[in-house]
């Protein structure tokens, strides 16, 4: 017999892409988790850092830091599964690139990913009609709750 995964929460924003607001939309998917896992906090906090990379990328590098461009996050979350995407219509660029795994072979950028990578389960890139999607996966613990897996 097939297991149903039971979807706990999905949000969709779309906001201008004004760095003020990253903090706010940020704290708010660690709030999220947070109530759904109270007792983990190293969860929220991951969840937090992840957001706030991705979308300060996509103001600075992606949009540099034009607020009239949107940004659209999205977050997903069901019984087992953690997803974030972040859509922005900024040039994109080569994910692959930044596909490295000593942090002493970046220069100036992309420690962020490489945070993000380390923190998330699955990140991808590409690109989607007009936009490009950064999606990052975390698997949950198995217990709502409790920081246990």
């Amino acid at each position: 017999m097939k297991r149903r995964r039971c979807n706990l929460c999905e949000i969709a924003v779309t906001f201008p892409g004004e760095i003020d607001l990253l903090r706010t939309f940020s704290e708010l998917a660690r709030n999220i988790v947070f109530a759904l896992w109270p007792n983990n906090e190293q969860l929220a906090f991951e969840v937090e850092l992840c957001l706030t990379e991705a979308l300060s990328n996509v103001v600075f590098h992606g949009h540099k830091q034009n607020p009239a461009q949107s940004i659209c996050f999205e977050m997903s979350i069901n019984d087992e599964i953690l997803e974030m995407r972040v859509y922005d219509q900024g040039p994109g660029f080569d994910f692959a690139k930044y596909q490295i795994s000593e942090p002493e072979q970046f220069c100036e950028h992309g420690r962020g990913l490489l945070l993000i990578q380390n923190l998330m389960d699955e990140v991808e890139y590409f690109q989607k009609g007009n936009k490009n999607v950064l999606r990052m996966r975390k698997k949950l613990p198995l217990s709502k709750g409790t920081g246990q897996n």
